[in-house]
C-alpha cells in the first residue's frame, strides 16, 4: 500500500531515478516527476489564499475507493510538505486506521465536533507522515444522523468548524461515508 511507503520515505528529499519517477531514499518510487515539481516549485509560488484548499472524496456508492483516495492525495501532498488535514467522516473509520490512529473509547473524535460542537482542533492527531494530521471517526458517529435532526444548522456543523482551523492547513480532504445522509451533506 503507498500509505506504508510514504510512512518509510516520511519526507526525505527525493532524487531523480529515472524514467520520469523520483524515488526517495528508502527506495519508494511514489511521486511523478511532473507531479513533484508542480509541488516543489509551482506550488510554493501560488499565494496563500489559493492553497487552502477543502476537497470531499464523496460517492454514495460504498466500495469505490474513496478512503483510498483521500489518504493518497492527502499523503501525497504531505511529502510535498504541505501542511495536510484528513476528515474522517465515515463511521467505519478506515481513513483513520489507514494512517495508523487508533482510538481508545473514552478518546475524542469528529463525532465530538459535529454534534456537541467541540473545536475541531481539540480532535486533531498527528500521523506517522510529516505534514499530515487527522482528524479520526469512531463508531459514535453512526448515531450522529440521528442527532443531528433536531439540530438548529445541521448542515453547516462541519463547515464551521472546519472555519477555525482552515488557514492551518493547505489542503483537507474530507472522506465521506457510503451515503447522502446529514454526514455527507456536512460535508
Amino acid at each position: 500500500m503507498a500509505v506504508l511507503s510514504l510512512i518509510a520515505a516520511k519526507h526525505e528529499k527525493p532524487y531523480f531515478a529515472g524514467a520520469g519517477v523520483f524515488s526517495f531514499h528508502g527506495g519508494s518510487r511514489i511521486l511523478s516527476y511532473k507531479f513533484w515539481l508542480i509541488l516543489r516549485f509551482y506550488g510554493k509560488a501560488i499565494p496563500d489564499y489559493y492553497m487552502t484548499k477543502i476537497i470531499a472524496v464523496a460517492n454514495q456508492k460504498g466500495g469505490v475507493g474513496k478512503t483510498t483516495t483521500a489518504i493518497n492525495l492527502a499523503a501525497s501532498f504531505a511529502v510535498g510538505e504541505f501542511r495536510t488535514l484528513i476528515i474522517d467522516m465515515d463511521p467505519q473509520s478506515n481513513a483513520s486506521f489507514g494512517v495508523g490512529v487508533r482510538l481508545k473509547p473514552d478518546d475524542k473524535s469528529i463525532y465530538d465536533t459535529v454534534v456537541p460542537g467541540l473545536p475541531l482542533d481539540k480532535i486533531i492527531r498527528t500521523t506517522e507522515i510529516s505534514f499530515l494530521d487527522i482528524a479520526p471517526a469512531a463508531r459514535s458517529l453512526t448515531g450522529a444522523e440521528v442527532e443531528l435532526v433536531n439540530m438548529s444548522g445541521r448542515e453547516t456543523r462541519l463547515k464551521q468548524a472546519i472555519s477555525k482551523v482552515r488557514e492551518d492547513y493547505a489542503f483537507t480532504f474530507i472522506d465521506t461515508p457510503p451515503s447522502l445522509g446529514l454526514l455527507t451533506i456536512n460535508t
